[in-house]
């Protein structure tokens, strides 16, 4: 069992990590981690890292951002119908139409995923996910300007292996998965695995009479190994994903002139809509990656394929009335390129040079039409209200090169640069009225940008066990067409100052990190709803400063210790949106001042031998009050609130087997995840309630 379980970074551990020493003291031991393409001890990257690593992954139930954003400090995630919106120190997707880029970039063993909904599905078979906070303009490129989120899946295995987990819990959840893995020659190995879940829901919809929220999904994961040569080695992957929901389904956060006429449930996972909603959501991944090792460096290829198609349709005036429905398609397809030359280890220079290219192809379309009741509104009944759609076609490349240079051997300097351009092509249309009013048709146009991102830093390991670290970064990410209505937005552009230290202590069993930095943010990509119709926009500047605390200690052999604390400082210095209003020194969206976290986990020993040493963590989770919209009004805000999780497991039968039971939000705490200004009021999305599951888990 991994001691290193909680907030953590964990990417890949040494054989001495879970090895208590000879005195029988269980020690943190050695994390290795690849945040800058290459392994490397955690306490040599100069940079904010999280990672969980699989066995946690597992125990905890954690298996998208929405699950993990709380163990991780100065993360925040929510959803608006479907689309996700991961924020880190303060910078995120503020465009809540379901069809934008993310500007924290995710990517799966390696491949980038564009879609901003990937992060919102449940993957399977993961190894871990890597968190790395601050603006990555470098290594990563584009869409890196709150950060990088990379999910890693595992690898097949030397020698024949199997598990399968079924479980139940709340809401009617049912759930299995099951994976097999093992050797097919000497050089040949494979990895099979499939996962299927699914829930009934836990919104009520007391017009209705029925639950929404609930979903149904299956997840299958293949994975080839080849040792081609003993210096030329190949990873291929396939990933399917496929989710039927009843949702979205969103909640009337305050009511309106509708909601005054129809009636409004203020009680969360509670509503009165007259419209079932649903969606099917579909999501292919594959990637092939090349390592092939010479005496002077390594030669990486990663070449990637990705496909995303949504359809849903949900009640658009969000009231028990039958004003406006809504539906919306969406589907794009891409392929990636990314080269890396990394050269080996050993002397006073370790760099790595880069090339990235991508090519997607893209469509949305949102139909909203009026229903019989639409008359309250003057409009006319059973017609298209409006349709909005974008056709784009997008081309990204990069140029890139990081490199260190060891001036002793405690001090390093760090440099690096990348180029990165772009080029978009959109076809954009919306019409009013059954198609009587066009405000633009097939409005077809070109945009392009281009940006070098420089970092410059410094890491100097003042002591054995203690590294200091200092460094410069810019981000970028690229600008688009508006799909609700014509016209494009520019791209945004992040500078980092970023200060900090890691250490292990007393004898290794104490973990410390802590960092501060300050944002320079110019042209924030915000969404604005006026008439009805969403305009991203771009806001003029942002200043954004921050800091955090993160500890993890082995009390003892038995009972870890974990904690974590961040700040944060996130405000528009000037910003008046089209409409004339001024937001100048508002706090920026999903940027609470402070965030708080922290666990214990204990291992009991019982020294039986009918079952394993149970396993017991409890975990708490405190934020400051968090706005969602740049106005900053009352009723645009989550007050503060906290969430408890509680774990368990007990292995049996020599550890082939594991009862495992989980307990979140267990003090059902009713907090809102997002709010936006549909068509009467404000709507938005409240976190799932108080859950449980039990699982039973068996290995060979």
């Amino acid at each position: 069992m991994s001691f290193l379980i909680g907030a953590l970074p964990a990417y890949a551990q040494s054989s001495e990590t879970d090895a208590p020493p000879e005195d029988g003291v269980r020690k943190l031991g050695t994390i290795v981690v690849s945040t800058q393409k290459r392994e490397q001890s955690l306490l040599d990257v100069g940079a904010a890292v999280s990672v969980i690593g699989g066995d946690a992954l597992e125990f905890r139930d954690l298996a998208n951002m929405s699950d993990i954003s709380n163990s991780v400090p100065n993360v925040e995630y929510g959803e608006v119908a479907g689309a996700s919106q991961i924020t880190i120190r303060g910078i995120g997707l503020n465009v809540e139409t379901g069809f934008a880029e993310p500007a924290v970039a995710v990517h799966l063993n390696g491949v980038f995923l564009g879609r901003s909904n990937a992060a919102a599905l449940g993957l399977a078979d993961l190894a871990s996910v890597e968190v790395l906070r601050g603006p990555q303009g470098t290594l990563y490129g584009r869409n890196a300007t709150g950060g990088v989120v990379n999910f890693t899946t595992n690898k097949p295995t030397d020698a024949f292996e199997a598990g399968a987990t079924i479980g139940a819990g709340s809401f009617e959840r049912r759930l299995a998965r099951g994976y097999v893995s093992g050797p097919f020659s000497d050089t040949v190995r494979g990895r099979l695995s499939i996962a299927y879940e699914e829930d009934d829901g836990y919104i009520d919809n007391r017009t209705t009479g029925k639950t929404e929220g609930g979903l149904e999904a299956t997840t299958l994961k293949g994975d080839l190994s080849w040792d081609i040569t003993e210096n030329l080695t190949s990873d291929i992957f396939f990933l399917t994903i496929d989710q039927d929901r009843v949702g979205p389904s969103f909640e009337k956060i305050r009511p309106g002139f509708l909601a005054g006429l129809a009636g409004f449930d203020d009680r969360p996972n509670n509503i009165l809509n007259n419209r079932t909603p649903w969606s099917d959501i579909g999501m292919d991944v594959a990637g092939l990656t090349l390592d092939w090792k010479t005496d002077f460096a390594t030669l990486r290829s990663i070449t990637g394929y990705t496909t995303f198609d949504r359809v849903d349709f949900f009640d658009g005036d969000v009231t028990a009335l039958d004003v406006l429905t809504s539906g919306r398609t969406e589907d794009a397809e891409a392929w990636s390129q990314e080269f890396n030359l990394i050269g080996n280890e050993g002397g006073r220079l370790d760099w790595i040079v880069g090339a990235f290219w991508m090519q997607e192809d893209s469509s949305s379309r949102t139909d909203v039409d009026t229903g019989s009741d639409s008359a309250i509104l003057m409009l006319p009944p059973e017609i298209s209200f409006t349709v909005n759609q974008l056709v784009e076609d997008l081309e990204a490349f990069g140029l890139f090169g990081d490199v260190t240079f060891n001036v002793s051997d405690t001090v390093r300097l760090k440099g690096g640069l990348r180029y990165s351009e772009e080029k978009k092509k959109g076809s954009q249309t919306v019409t009013f009225f059954d198609n009587t009013v066009v405000v633009c048709g097939d409005q077809v146009s070109d945009i392009s940008f281009h940006d070098t991102t420089p970092k410059a830093g410094i890491e100097w390991d003042v002591a054995e066990s203690t590294m200091l670290y200092a460094q410069y970064q810019e981000g970028f990410k690229s600008g688009g067409f508006n799909q609700a209505g014509c016209g494009s937005f520019e791209p945004e552009e992040v500078t980092s100052i970023e200060a900090g230290m890691k250490g292990q202590y007393f004898d290794g069993r104490l973990y410390l990190a802590a960092s501060a930095f300050t944002y320079d943010y110019t042209n924030l990509q915000v969404l604005q709803i006026r008439n009805n119709t969403g305009f991203v926009e771009n806001a003029a500047d942002s200043t954004i400063t921050g800091a955090e605390l993160e500890a993890i200690i082995a009390v003892t052999d038995n009972l870890q210790a974990e904690a974590a604390i961040s700040f944060l400082d996130a405000t528009y210095d000037a910003f008046i949106d089209g409409a004339g209003s001024d937001f100048s020194g508002n706090t920026l969206n999903r940027a609470p001042e402070y965030t708080l976290s922290g666990a214990l986990e204990y291992t009991v020993p019982v020294n039986s031998s009918l079952f394993g040493d149970p396993r017991l963590r409890a975990e708490v989770f405190v934020s400051d009050d968090v706005f969602y919209r740049p106005r900053n009004a009352a009723d645009d805000m989550q007050d503060s609130y906290s969430v408890v999780n509680l774990y368990a497991s007990l292995p049996l039968a020599d550890d082939r087997l594991t009862v495992s039971f989980y307990a979140k939000n267990v003090t059902d705490e009713g907090y809102i995840t997002n709010i936006i200004s549909l068509i009467d009021g404000l709507d938005g999305h409240y976190a799932r309630p108080a859950s449980w599951g039990l699982e039973l888990s068996a290995k060979w």
